[in-house]
């Protein structure tokens, strides 16, 4: 088991003081030391930045996606969730609604994006607007993004289908990067 060999200190990285520099010693003597820069956002929020192998900081637009949940031509007559999706790993995440057939009498469509707190309670982070034809919907969520909000280490997405008979086909999309 890892103990703190030292610690953590901060490092002057500029004026704003964003690189933290933290040392840890196992039981056989070996140190291993770790740099985490972070960037503030317009908003003033300190975000992790991601480092290559070599410590190099990857800039953000150059970082992989990756696909957290994807379901295509999925047909939605009553209400449901994604299940929990795992999103710790990420510091934003795109979502992408797309709706190509709508039937029922005034059918309604909400999706909602809940964050998952410790405690299992869901918290709304982001909801979209009223669905009642076809189309298509996308949202930019993470600190600094159109929906500047922490989603945390878990979400899920949750939809309500509302009307007489209501159908709608989607295919939804939540990248991560």
């Amino acid at each position: 088991m890892a103990q703190l060999y030292a610690t953590p200190a901060l490092l002057a990285a500029g004026p704003t003081n964003t690189s933290f520099l933290a040392a840890v010693q196992d039981a056989n003597n070996h140190i291993a030391v770790a740099m985490t820069k972070f960037t503030q956002t317009p908003s003033g929020i300190l975000v992790p930045e991601q480092t290559d192998a070599n410590g190099y900081v990857i800039e953000r637009s150059t970082r992989l996606a990756t696909t957290v949940y994807s379901q295509a031509n999925l047909t939605l007559t009553a209400n449901g969730t994604s299940g929990s999706l795992a999103v710790g790993t990420f510091t934003e995440l795109a979502l992408d609604i797309d709706v190509t057939a709508v039937s029922g009498t005034s059918p309604t469509l909400n999706f909602v994006l809940n964050r998952i707190g410790p405690n299992g309670n869901a918290y709304q982070i982001w909801a979209g607007a009223q669905i009642t034809a076809t189309g298509s919907q996308s949202a930019s969520i993470g600190a600094g993004l159109t929906t500047n909000v922490s989603f945390g280490a878990t979400v899920e997405l949750v939809w309500t289908v509302g009307g007489t008979s209501p159908s709608f086909t989607v295919t939804l999309s939540i990248v991560g990067k």
